[in-house]
């Protein structure tokens, strides 16, 4: 018969490592800061095109089904209307998801009325200068 002690010090660093591994993993695989409504990133609208870099990698789907699939991961975004016909545009997408074919919805609010779907470049109208409203990607 054979003992085996584990000393503290291997348990120690064992432990440790185990921890760092955890730690790690949740921050490799943490979802967007706008992966739901309540984080949509503010942008700014503008008579010309202002380019903000954004990802879709580890976002979850919400309940929201009415434009794209419901299982599809989405991720938020609002703006203020400083015009009444503002053009929202997806520039520089990757290969994967223009295959996916992403969509953009326009919405009066978290939980808002859906008042556009469709693809880019997404041409609204109507909207009302000084209002604020939600962009979901998905």
């Amino acid at each position: 018969m054979k003992i085996f002690l584990l000393s503290s010090v291997k348990f120690s660093q064992t432990f440790l490592l185990v921890i760092a591994l955890l730690l790690i993993s949740v921050t490799v695989f943490a979802q967007p800061p706008n992966d739901n409504c309540a984080g949509a990133r503010l942008l700014t609208s503008g008579t010309s095109c202002n380019n903000i870099a954004g990802t879709l990698i580890n976002a979850t789907p919400s309940a929201l089904s009415t434009c794209g699939s419901a299982g599809s991961p989405d991720v938020f975004y609002s703006f203020v209307a400083k015009y009444n016909e503002p053009v929202i545009t997806l520039n520089n997408v990757g290969t994967d998801l223009l295959a996916t074919n992403p969509r953009i919805q326009v919405l009066t609010a978290c939980g808002g009325t859906s008042l556009f779907c469709g693809v880019s470049p997404l041409s609204t109208f109507g909207l009302v200068i000084g209002t604020t409203y939600i962009i979901r990607i998905t």
